[in-house]
């Protein structure tokens, strides 16, 4: 099966029409266009549509249809254009009828002009004089996606100019209807320049003669119907991309300097140095290619151990406990905001495996899941305070840090898995420790290396088990829920027999390390502001309603007291975590993080200045968001520095560091900058509740906000203008 929508370059009886998706399809991947131009000529083998490409695809087409039920409802006269059978010329000419007859809606309109068609989900009526009328049309398309992207906008952009030709006057705005319902809009005259000039390239290149592509690998790649053929090419080819974790910037510089295939790779000469690739990214990808090479010929799988280093590799595994838990968790990214309906356990009682699963099915689930899990993990640790917590990944402890700020709940629990670093991920573990001859570093290539029985259960992927679960919320069948938990025990039962097998290999002389302890004064701080928060909670939010709807406007204003007491502490930890999570990276990873710059080497020495010593570094070529002026910290310490400048051409940049520890000549990365101090602010805050839960008037300004009533301003009546006619708005703030 293949899902089409007549979004493609199509041969007509007057020559090729080309659509908004053929121009989306050029800028992402030039050889995708010259496929689909091929097939118009000499039809080929297109990749099966998967069940999760289908899913997905089905959720669009019900957003779609959500949508246009929303506007049936609110619109007095919205007209169905859809006509199965019909042509292009003839929807057209149905479009052009409804636009001049002035119906509110049109939903599956069809636009032609030239060589280009588009077809619109919405044609949304306007108040702006037309050669339609006193009125014209804008246009509304549905999205999945929860933000708006270049490609819609291009998109959108082809249908406005169609539309245009028809009206006589450019829409001024167009419209995205996201996967959460909101609309975006967007000014058309802003984008429609770049949109014309990309047009122009696409027509220029499709009438070339002659046209030269060669295809390379993107985010595209999964969805798109030609893979097929692409991976028999890179295959046939022996392509650099199938070296696993190599960047495309990477195979570039490699191919720059003669290095095209992985065999070439594997055998390049040590002394050999590729112009703007790392020392230590050349060592890995040269030794990658090699064992991938020697695993294919062999048909075996093979691994090296790499050399031991400080906090890394085997170095971040603790010692085994019998109370050793193994976690993995299954999400729904096709929910509104995500969904995690399972959270799966392995561990041993006694000889005995036990697993424990977590299941939701609503957001309100959602959280009693999230509770209950964090709960069990901490009664369990109590129990056993030498064990940990594996996973395979980051995905677990970025879903575990997520719920605890989405729900506002468990948040010293997660923070004090992270801090005593309970949470131990073996992905990290391998990929520190070892190369493979896999060309992929996901468990289930790992398993090769110590499961020796296959799946063989229905689901056996993590879009597999998206599938699984969708058709559960169609059918209620118990069995497709069943075939999930089964999965997911395989996946907690494979991160156990890998944390056996890593044990095993893990060098004899390397010590176990100590077991983090927090400390007590931060511990004891801890406690007490969790503490503080639930007691907040229990005055604040304990009696509220089980169904939103039944809430009074007092105890929504009391939830959201609640929520506005720990926003900023809560704000503040995804810059803490992205903070220590640098100082964990490997300085391969530090130069790909953009908000970073890694491998710097000394440009002259150190000079101390009033408020400390200024540094003067150069650094190798590499992409970062950091400029002169932003707030930055050196990567290993998180120590702030100030002053820093930053110029991309000459690749240097300096500082100053208020410590007088001297940083060392080569290896130092700089990163983004430490949260800004909102102490104030939280003080305030606390202060606002408190008076308000003492029954106090002190502070009604701020209950008034929050119960969006106007303000009370001395000398003006509710409801009229705060500034008086021709004030200084700085001037008449300070009055007010």
């Amino acid at each position: 099966m293949h899902i089409e929508k007549g979004e493609k370059v199509q041969k007509t009886e007057v020559g090729r029409r080309y659509s908004a998706s053929d121009i989306v399809n050029f800028s992402a991947c030039r050889h995708l266009t010259h496929l689909d131009l091929v097939n118009l000529e000499t039809p080929l083998p297109k990749a099966e549509d998967t069940e999760e490409m289908m899913l997905i695809a089905g959720k669009g087409f019900a957003h779609e249809a959500g949508y246009w039920e929303h506007l049936k409802e609110t619109h007095a006269t919205a007209v169905d254009l859809a006509k199965n059978g019909a042509s292009d010329v003839e929807m057209f000419s149905a479009t052009r009828a409804a636009l001049h007859r002035g119906d509110e809606v049109l939903f599956q309109a069809t636009l032609l002009g030239g060589p280009w068609v588009g077809h619109a989900d919405f044609l949304l009526k306007v108040e702006t004089p037309s050669q339609l009328g006193e009125f014209s049309y804008e246009v509304a398309d549905t999205k999945l996606s929860r933000s708006s992207r270049a490609k819609f906008l291009i998109q959108l952009c082809l249908y406005s100019e169609l539309l245009a030709s028809v009206q006589g006057v450019m829409p001024k705005h167009m419209h995205v209807v996201l996967g959460d319902g909101r609309r975006e809009s967007f000014f058309v005259d802003d984008y429609m320049r770049y949109f014309r000039r990309l047009k122009g390239r696409y027509l220029a290149w499709v009438d070339e003669g002659t046209r030269q592509t060669y295809p390379e690998r993107s985010d595209r790649c999964s969805n798109c119907r030609w893979r097929d053929l692409c991976n028999e090419q890179w295959k046939s080819d022996d392509h650099l991309n199938q070296v696993a974790g190599i960047a495309r910037s990477q195979i570039a510089k490699l191919r720059d300097a003669g290095i095209s295939t992985l065999r070439a790779l594997a055998h390049l000469d040590p002394s050999t140095r590729v112009p703007r690739v790392q020392t230590e990214s050349q060592q890995r990808l040269v030794q990658q290619a090699r064992l991938q090479l020697q695993s294919r010929e062999s048909g075996q799988p093979i691994y090296e151990l790499l050399p031991l280093a400080d906090g890394r590799g085997f170095s971040r595994m603790p010692e085994p406990s019998t109370g050793d838990l193994y976690f993995d968790m299954e999400g729904n990214p096709l929910e509104d905001g995500g969904l995690e309906y399972l959270f799966g356990l392995y561990y041993f009682e006694g000889n005995a495996p036990m697993f424990k699963a977590f299941w939701a099915h609503t957001r309100a689930q959602e959280k009693t899941a999230f509770e209950a899990f964090i709960d069990f993990v901490w009664a369990h640790l109590r129990r056993n305070p030498q064990a940990h917590v594996y996973h395979y990944a980051p995905y677990e402890p970025t879903a575990l840090k997520r719920l605890m700020s989405m729900h506002g709940t468990r948040e010293t629990e997660v923070d004090d898995l992270l801090r005593q670093h309970k949470l131990v991920d073996l992905y990290a573990v391998v990929r520190e420790s070892m190369r493979t001859g896999e060309d992929s570093y996901s468990i289930k290539s790992i398993e090769r290396f110590y499961c020796s029985a296959a799946r063989d259960g229905d689901v056996k992927t993590a879009g597999a088990s998206i599938v699984f679960y969708e058709r559960w919320r169609e059918t209620q069948d118990p069995a497709l829920l069943q075939a999930i938990e089964n999965y997911n025990l395989d996946d907690v039962r494979s991160t156990y027999e890998l944390r056996e097998w890593l044990v095993s290999i893990r060098p004899a002389e390397l010590p176990w390390p100590g077991t983090a302890i927090d400390a007590p004064a931060r511990r004891k701080s801890s406690e007490t502001a969790s503490e503080a928060m639930e007691e907040y909670r229990r005055q604040l939010t304990g009696d509220l309603p089980d169904i939103h709807l039944d809430w009074t406007v007092k105890q929504r204003i009391q939830e959201l007291m609640f929520h506005l007491l720990g926003f900023h502490r809560r704000a503040d930890k995804p810059v803490w975590w992205a903070l220590f999570a640098r100082q964990q990276a490997s300085e391969d990873e530090l130069l790909s993080d953009l908000e970073a710059i890694a491998g710097l080497t000394q440009k002259a020495p150190p000079k101390p200045v009033e408020n400390g010593i200024s540094y003067f570094y150069r650094f190798p070529e590499q992409e970062t968001k950091l400029k002169t002026g932003d707030s930055c910290t050196v990567v290993a310490t998180i120590e702030e520095i100030s002053k820093v400048l930053i110029d991309e051409d000459a690749c240097e940049v300096s500082f100053t560091l208020k410590s007088h520890e001297s940083l060392p000549e080569a290896g130092v990365a700089i990163g983004a900058g430490r949260p800004i101090s909102t102490a104030g602010i939280q003080s305030a805050l606390r202060r606002f509740v408190d008076n308000y839960l003492e029954g106090g008037g002190k502070y009604n300004a701020g209950l008034r906000f929050l119960l969006r009533d106007l303000p009370l301003v001395t000398g003006v009546r509710i409801g009229e203008p705060l500034l008086q006619p021709n004030e200084a708005l700085v001037a008449a703030t300070s009055r007010i």
